[in-house]
C-alpha cells in the first residue's frame, strides 16, 4: 500500500527522463499481457454470438479471459489496502489459476477432437474443490494444478498439429507465446 504524502528527489534531468521513459515502456509491455487476451476473448465471443454452432469460440473467449485475469490481477496487488481486500484478491487469483487450464483444455479438446473426454471430469471436480475452498488452500496447490495441465494441453495441440488439423499450428504458436 502507498503511504500518504509526496516524494521529492533530485536527479540529473536526462537520467530521470530516461528512467521514466524506460518505466513507461516496461509498463506498456506488461499491459499488453492483459489487453491482448482480453481483446482476443472479445473477438471470439462475438464470433460465437454470430455463429453459435462453433462453440469452440465461446470456449476460447472464456480461456482468453482467464489468461487476461492472470495477467491483470498481479498488477492490482499494489492497490490493496485491507486484509479483506488481500484475501479477496488472492482468492480471485487462485480461481483464475484454476479456470485458465480447465477452460484451455476444454477449448483444445472441443476445437481439435470435437468433444471433451470423460476423464476431464476428474480435473474439473478437483478444480471445483479448489475454487470452493480458495480461501483455505495454499496457493502452491493452485500452481501445481495449473502446471499439471500444461503437458496435456501441449499434447493435444502437438497431436493436432502433427495430424494437420485446421488451425492447430496457429493455436500452437499462440499457446507457446502465452504460456
Amino acid at each position: 500500500a502507498y503511504s500518504r504524502g509526496f516524494k521529492l528527489s533530485l536527479a540529473d534531468l536526462d537520467e530521470a527522463a530516461e528512467y521514466l521513459a524506460s518505466q513507461a515502456r516496461g509498463l506498456t509491455r506488461l499491459q499488453l499481457l492483459f489487453v491482448l487476451p482480453l481483446a482476443f476473448g472479445l473477438l471470439h465471443l462475438l464470433l460465437y454470438l454470430f455463429y453459435p454452432p462453433a462453440r469452440e469460440n465461446l470456449h476460447y473467449a472464456l480461456f482468453a479471459w482467464a489468461i487476461a485475469a492472470l495477467a491483470f490481477l498481479p498488477f492490482q496487488a499494489a492497490f490493496i489496502t485491507t486484509p479483506t481486500g488481500f484475501l479477496t484478491f488472492l482468492a480471485g487469483f487462485k480461481i483464475a489459476l484454476v479456470l485458465a487450464p480447465l477452460l484451455g483444455a476444454i477449448f483444445f479438446y472441443e476445437a481439435f477432437l470435437g468433444m471433451c473426454p470423460r476423464f476431464l471430469r476428474l480435473p474439473a471436480a478437483a478444480g471445483v474443490i479448489l475454487i470452493l475452498f480458495s480461501w483455505f488452500i495454499p496457493i502452491q496447490a493452485y500452481y501445481l494444478f495449473a502446471l499439471g495441465s500444461l503437458p496435456e494441453m501441449a499434447r493435444v495441440i502437438g497431436v493436432s498439429a502433427f495430424r494437420k488439423k485446421p488451425g492447430a499450428r496457429i493455436v500452437a504458436a499462440g499457446f507457446s507465446v502465452f504460456m
